[in-house]
């Protein structure tokens, strides 16, 4: 070997070994091509070693784009649940199809899909009932936007149990409600997915029943925006308030009643609110008004004198435990088709006169309790009723503690089946019972 070969060999060992010593490591790494970086958990390297077939670059790169995404799903999951738990609600959820959020200091509301939320105000959780867009934000506040609720004839088929608003895991966490743009309420306002933990009168509780649009709210204090609700497409408005119960005041002067049927528990449990005008309500429909206004506790007058209960059935339990009503202006009632007025008066503590002398009660079978525990009233005038259908009667009167004197010559009994205790607790001084009695 000549003198110049053996010099060049020697160069190119010392140039070699320099690049060993004075390289980064992941640089001389990145030299070798031949030993891919293996990871078990990776689709795409599990395919890799997995098949000897040659893998399409595009599908692999989606692949592992798909799994990278997944991992940051489950992340942000974990991340979401670990901030739920510091919030006061039970059985939290994490927020769903969250928009990204403003920077922090931006002049511009953030956008919650079709719901905007001022500078500073986070969303807690989102969803979308039927067309309509909501969100609860971090000052325990609902917020809807426009939409349809058509869950009968059901366009757009969001209708499961999780995108209520008022599921029960969301309900206790609002306190107030805003309505931003024009809502549709057509046929039912009752989820069919939306199931109540509450009982109801002659309905089960539990999975038995369907909760109203915004009933068991029952840490609300507030609800704005009531004018953007069309109800003149609804006819069930059953449970639809049912326990606001810590709402003072509700709005319902815009509402359009004129094909709804059935009023059911519509305002029952609404414990604090203190007036509820209805003098632009039309009745006129309305074949169920069961419960409609019980555990009303705080309202002490009530106005129906407009309305039209010509086709009314069922008054059952309509007035039962408004403790504090004094006035009850029931003039305008046409009860010629009702057949149940089951505890219609019972549990009032404080209404001493009531004026039934309008009453048609010729249809009426069961007036079960129908007075019950009404202990303020010192007088009764029940001439003009004609009780030869009636088949209930038990403790028509029992706990009637100031009623000194009952007049019932015109009762007709002998249809009735079951009457007992119909006076107990009543401290009566001068009974008359008709021949017929």
């Amino acid at each position: 070997m000549t003198n110049k070969s053996i010099l060049k060999k020697r160069s190119l060992i010392i140039l070699t070994t320099s690049m060993m010593l004075f390289l980064p490591v992941g640089q001389v790494l990145a030299i070798d091509t031949h030993t891919p970086d293996v990871q078990s958990d990776g689709l795409v390297n599990d395919q890799l070693v997995t098949t000897n077939e040659s893998i399409d670059i595009e599908e692999a790169t989606a692949a592992s784009e798909s799994h990278q995404e997944t991992t940051l799903e489950a992340n942000q999951e974990e991340d979401e649940e670990n901030q739920a738990d510091v919030l006061p609600v039970q059985e939290a959820r994490p927020v769903v199809d969250q928009p990204e959020m403003e920077e922090e200091g931006a002049d511009t509301p953030s956008e919650m899909g079709k719901i905007a939320l001022p500078p500073g105000i986070n969303a807690v959780y989102t969803g979308q009932v039927g067309t309509i867009p909501w969100v609860i934000d971090d000052t325990r506040t609902l917020t809807l936007g426009s939409g349809i609720f058509d869950e009968v004839n059901d366009p757009v088929g969001n209708y499961e149990q999780d995108a209520y608003f008022n599921a029960p895991h969301l309900a206790a966490f609002i306190n107030r409600i805003i309505l931003t743009g024009d809502i549709q309420l057509v046929g039912s306002q009752r989820g069919t997915n939306n199931y109540s933990d509450q009982g109801g009168w002659g309905e089960l509780g539990g999975r038995g029943r369907t909760r109203g649009f915004f009933e068991g709210m029952q840490q609300v204090h507030h609800v704005e925006g009531m004018h953007h609700l069309d109800t003149s497409n609804l006819t069930d408005m059953s449970y639809m308030f049912h326990y606001l119960s810590l709402a003072t005041e509700l709005d319902i002067t815009s509402l359009d009643t004129s094909n709804v049927t059935s009023m059911m528990s519509t305002f029952s449990g609404m414990r604090r609110v203190n007036q509820l005008d209805f003098s632009n309500f039309d009745t006129s429909n309305v074949v169920n008004m069961a419960g409609m206004f019980q555990y009303t506790d705080t309202l002490t007058e009530l106005d129906l004198s407009n309305f039209n209960t010509s086709n009314v059935t069922n008054m059952s339990y309509m007035f039962i435990f408004m403790l504090s009503l004094k006035n009850l202006n029931i003039s305008s009632f046409d009860t010629s088709n009702v057949a149940s007025m089951t505890q219609m008066f019972s549990e009032l503590d404080n209404l001493s006169t009531l004026d039934l002398s309008h009453f048609d009660t010729s249809n009426v079978t069961d007036m079960m309790g129908m007075f019950m525990n009404a202990s303020a009233l010192t007088e009764l005038d029940l001439s003009n009723f004609d009780t030869s259908k009636v088949t209930h009667m038990q403790l028509m009167f029992s706990g009637c503690a100031n009623l000194s004197e009952l007049d019932l010559a015109n009762f007709d009994s002998r249809s009735t089946a079951v009457s007992t205790l119909m006076f107990r607790d009543a401290p009566l001084e001068k009974l008359t019972l008709g021949t017929g009695f």
